[in-house]
């Protein structure tokens, strides 16, 4: 996909895309210092068309979105902590 220039067919291989040219993004900023904004700069790149919802790219998560991480099976193998927005 990303040798032939193929778009991304779900969200598995947008993660791939949008990890790879974070990547290179990254590399320019050896020496920059982390701010906020550049975490959030960093969020948006990396997620960019992969989540639930749609306009949580490069912002903090909102009181009331759930957010876990489940395993292959549907079990839920992390959940954060709470927002706090």
């Amino acid at each position: 996909m990303i040798r032939s220039g193929r778009r991304p067919r779900n969200h598995g291989e947008q993660m791939i895309l949008n990890n790879f040219q974070t990547m290179g993004w990254l590399q320019g900023l050896q020496d920059t210092t982390l701010t906020p904004e550049l975490v959030l700069d960093l969020h948006r790149r990396i997620t960019q068309d992969t989540l639930d919802p749609a306009d949580g790219a490069g912002r903090l998560r909102r009181s009331g979105e759930d957010v876990r991480v489940e395993d292959a099976y549907g079990e839920v193998v992390h959940r954060p902590p709470s927002s706090i927005r």
